[in-house]
């Protein structure tokens, strides 16, 4: 059908678009899909679209059918466009999520503040995070972590760090890996949000918290090196064999070059 046609890549974002022709032709519609980002997408084109929307997901006794109009009148227009970047930011299909932080708290420091409504209603309005933007983001992140009155994830690592939450995967990610994941999340959010157009202009991923690899497009997780150099030089595995193998090496694991400190001799994995 010549007005289905679209160039649009993702079946997700396809459904939507499906939905509003449907429109046309019946006052209610069932979306069937196992998918939470198909779900999100129904809250935030509800009006749009301007039918009486169905979910339907699951399996044999799991099956439910929910009424969208219900959930998006409790939560509020609002709430339900913010949701796009919300979701995006805290993990879906294509972007990773914030370790140890759950959708459930997100969604409950997203209600909490008007302003990060505000935040998540701008973050996928084009595909260049502005500067303000960021600062707006990685305040909501410091509060994800219950660090408050602190804006900066940078400080929040370090009074985590002082607290006694040492782990890394326990403190929220630095500013520049933080910066990356925010450009990965506003790209993938701008898709969605042209879900109803048949021929969305969208950039390449490259520039957009991703990078080329070869032939291969690969998540850019951060510009920094991971720590200094001088620090770097001072990492040692505590291997007791003579070579470091597999994973079992640290060093190895982390793509570092044993040192002179480490507890290997006749080595392969020395600089």
């Amino acid at each position: 059908m010549p007005e289905l046609f679209t160039t649009q890549e993702e079946a997700d974002t396809r459904l939507l678009l499906h939905c509003a022709h449907a429109a046309d032709y019946s006052r209610n519609i069932i979306i069937r899909s196992p998918d939470t980002d198909v779900f999100v997408l129904a809250l935030a084109f509800y009006k749009d679209i301007g039918a009486h929307l169905y979910f339907q997901t699951g399996k044999g006794g799991n099956s439910r059918t929910v009424e969208v109009q219900k959930i998006h009148n409790q939560l509020g227009a609002i709430v339900c466009d913010a949701l796009i970047g919300l979701h995006c930011f805290t993990g879906c299909d294509t972007v990773s999520s914030l370790y140890g932080i759950g959708k459930v708290k997100a969604m409950k420091a997203l209600l909490s503040n008007q302003e990060h409504c505000n935040t998540f209603q701008r973050i996928d309005t084009t595909f260049t995070v502005t500067p303000d933007l960021y600062e707006a983001v990685e305040a909501f992140t410091c509060e994800l972590y219950d660090v408050k009155d602190v804006k900066s994830v940078n400080q929040a690592r370090w009074h985590m760090f002082r607290s006694g939450k040492c782990l890394e995967r326990s403190l929220p990610p630095n500013q520049d890996s933080l910066q990356q994941h925010i450009q990965r999340a506003n790209y993938q959010a701008a898709i969605h949000r042209r879900s109803l157009q048949k021929r969305p202009e969208i950039p390449p991923p490259v520039q957009h918290g991703w990078r080329m690899e070869g032939e291969h497009l690969v998540v850019h997780w951060m510009i920094l090196p991971p720590a200094p150099q001088s620090v770097l030089e001072l990492v040692h595995c505590q291997c007791k064999i003579l070579k470091c193998v597999g994973g079992k090496c640290t060093c190895k694991k982390h793509k570092l070059a044993c040192t002179e400190l480490c507890h290997c001799t006749n080595c392969d994995n020395l600089p």
